[in-house]
């Protein structure tokens, strides 16, 4: 039907792309570098997708299936802590609504990947 992956990967944040509301909960596991930068490890949502083959493709929705790698998050953040989630996207206005306006992940940044030169956006959600 569908499948995940998680990580833990540090991330850098730069305090000026994100909310004060954000940065407060950012300021409570790392402190502000001299470049305005928040180094903090975070929950990696490393790989979502489902299975688009006939007959399968309705049998879980993407929200379903997010809540579901969420779920395991906040059973990992439970046993470990931990307040951030991030995940890696196309800049997709389809992806955009599903992630940001439906889930509420926030862009934090972007990046270029080595092997086919596109641009990522980065996204967080505060767990």
């Amino acid at each position: 039907m569908g499948y995940f992956s998680l990580a833990i990967k540090t991330i850098s944040v730069k305090a000026q792309n994100v909310s004060k509301t954000i940065q407060k909960k950012l300021s409570r596991l790392s402190a502000l570098d001299d470049n305005g930068v928040y180094n903090i490890p975070a929950y990696l949502i490393a790989q979502l997708g489902k299975n688009f083959q006939a007959g399968l493709n309705d049998t879980i929705s993407g929200n379903e299936l997010l809540s579901l790698a969420m779920e395991q998050i906040l059973l990992m953040q439970h046993s470990v802590g931990g307040v951030l989630c991030v995940l890696e996207c196309e800049n997709n206005e389809k992806l955009l609504n599903f992630y940001c306006t439906q889930n509420h992940f926030v862009e934090f940044g972007t990046r270029k990947t080595k092997s086919s030169d596109k641009n990522l956006l980065q996204l967080l959600k505060t767990i």
